[in-house]
């Protein structure tokens, strides 16, 4: 991992390993917390003029990136970089979510560091990811589906299907009834 993570500032790296030794999270799960930093870090760069616009977003390099160019970031400045993972990056909700959940454990390993006085995450709010409506068979499939029963105990298993199909019934709580 020492290799791969060699382009950030050491504050960074240190936060990565904490984060895969200390924490335990996986190798994946590190490499997007990398992933969003490298963003954070760029955006960050632009925002407050430190790179000429000319250079594209993917080159812009982030091992210059300081403390106290993270110190100023303030809460009005993720907004704005939510914002421009949104708009410029066509980052979903969910993404998002874990850009928000990657920079306040990233500002609070900072604080508990003392690297870092004020955490602007600590009044972040994180975008409401959009609920997945249910998935539903339409009355053809629950047909097919009710004469496809067959085995040891057919009118057991037609019961069991009809249940699921007209109570909307999750697993665990057919395998509770007793009859």
């Amino acid at each position: 991992m020492a290799a791969a993570y060699q382009e950030y500032p050491q504050f960074a790296r240190d936060f990565l390993f904490y984060m895969e030794t200390v924490r335990g999270r996986s190798p994946k799960t590190v490499a997007a917390y990398a992933q969003d930093l490298k963003t954070f870090f760029r955006f960050l760069l632009l925002h407050f003029n430190l790179v000429d616009e000319s250079v594209s977003f993917s080159d812009i390099p982030i091992d210059g990136v300081s403390l106290d160019l993270i110190r100023k970031a303030t809460v009005s400045d993720l907004y704005e970089f939510l914002h421009y993972t949104a708009s410029q990056r066509s980052n979903s909700p969910a993404a998002r979510s874990r850009k928000t959940s990657c920079l306040r454990t990233f500002y609070k390993y900072l604080s508990n560091q003392q690297l870092i006085q004020s955490n602007p995450t600590e009044k972040l709010e994180l975008p409401s990811p959009k609920k997945a409506l249910p998935k539903y068979l339409q009355l053809e499939e629950s047909l097919e589906l009710l004469q496809a029963v067959s085995g040891k105990y057919p009118l057991r298993d037609y019961c069991m299907i009809v249940l699921f199909l007209n109570c909307g019934m999750r697993l665990s709580e057919l395998v509770g009834l007793n009859l």
